[in-house]
């Protein structure tokens, strides 16, 4: 109401004494899914914010890594950075394009994510597959110096620096997206290969078992001998 002097305030305040507080709504933040193809998008389209990680974490900063391992939009970055180096590096290997090669070394480099991923997760409790990705898929963009590895009388050294730089900087990223310290970090790599050589032993003998009933099943039909 209008008021003509403080003590008119004083009244209209002293109505309100002990009036229940209205609690403010809380912002309701949607989940952004990490792989749907419009967050893809919306990420490559971020051309200057990706390439400003992408510069920070060439330079090995840990928290440019970090922040892209919290940034789902920075998914579709990470996989173009990753197909680029699989493909540069299939390429000075094979010395030559060769689709099967680009594509047999894309999987191995997924299960080396997969791996850093079960060794973070095993050591920290902390991070995921597509954080992960990401952190590891950035770690690639030392692969702009790929071109270095085809000079013909220093090439090699070249392309051992370069693989010594990927190790460096996929290890500052697995950190980074499960937040090791410590003696968890020293180890985080140790443990991701252990975790792949007992897949690989597992896997293996899946396999033989699953030939071995393939093959009882078909003597059992007739349609092999034993």
């Amino acid at each position: 109401p209008e008021t003509r002097s403080s003590m008119d305030v004083f009244h209209i305040l002293d109505g309100h004494r002990n009036a229940p507080v209205a609690d403010e709504p809380e912002e309701v933040v949607e989940p952004v899914a990490d792989w749907a193809p419009s967050t893809l998008g919306t990420g490559l389209a971020k051309v200057e914010e990706w390439i400003s990680h992408a510069v920070g974490c060439l330079a090995m900063s840990r928290s440019s890594y970090e922040a892209v391992a919290r940034d789902p939009y920075m998914t579709g970055p990470a996989l173009l950075l990753s197909i680029y180096a699989v493909f540069l590096s299939s390429t000075v290997r094979a010395d030559g394009f060769n689709l099967l090669h680009i594509l047999g070394a894309y999987g191995v480099w997924l299960l080396s994510v997969i791996g850093l991923f079960l060794a973070g997760r095993l050591l920290t409790h902390e991070g995921t597959f597509s954080a992960t990705f990401r952190a590891v898929g950035f770690a690639q963009v030392v692969y702009i110096f790929a071109p270095l590895a085809f000079l013909p009388s220093v090439g090699s050294l070249f392309a051992f620096i370069l693989l010594l730089l990927v190790f460096v900087n996929t290890w500052i990223g697995a950190a980074a997206a499960h937040n090791t310290s410590g003696w968890r970090t020293l180890v985080l790599p140790v443990v991701a290969q252990l975790i792949l050589v007992v897949g690989f032993f597992v896997l293996g003998i899946l396999l033989t078992g699953t030939e071995f009933a393939i093959e009882g099943v078909l003597s059992s039909l007739g349609i092999v001998t034993p």
